[in-house]
């Protein structure tokens, strides 16, 4: 499985659970731009605050950065009710779209 930050997971079998369809990105493009610029800011949240725990240790850093943006932008998606499988294609919209600061 690939996760928001697009690093590999691999999940046991047991936990997976299969959805029978994807529900497609926002109609509003407004409301697709605020989801892309929340998911920024989660990424951002997630690399100030490794940062901030772990000032000289890369390795922490790197490792909590990764999980913190799972999680943040996970959050992100799903306050602005969009499947996480939607991840890329809200990214690349919006980069082409050059939405992102």
């Amino acid at each position: 499985m690939v996760v928001a930050s697009g690093e590999y997971r691999y999940l046991h079998r047991s936990t997976v659970v299969s959805v029978p369809g994807v529900p497609a990105l926002p109609e509003s493009e407004a409301a697709r731009r605020a989801a892309a610029l929340a998911v920024v800011k989660a990424q951002d949240q997630a690399t100030d605050e490794a940062i901030r725990r772990f000032p000289n240790d890369l390795n922490r850093q790197i490792d909590l950065e990764r999980s913190l943006s799972d999680k943040l932008i996970l959050d992100a998606l799903h306050k602005h009710s969009i499947a996480p499988a939607r991840y890329s294609e809200l990214a690349v919209e919006a980069a082409r779209k050059k939405w992102l600061p």
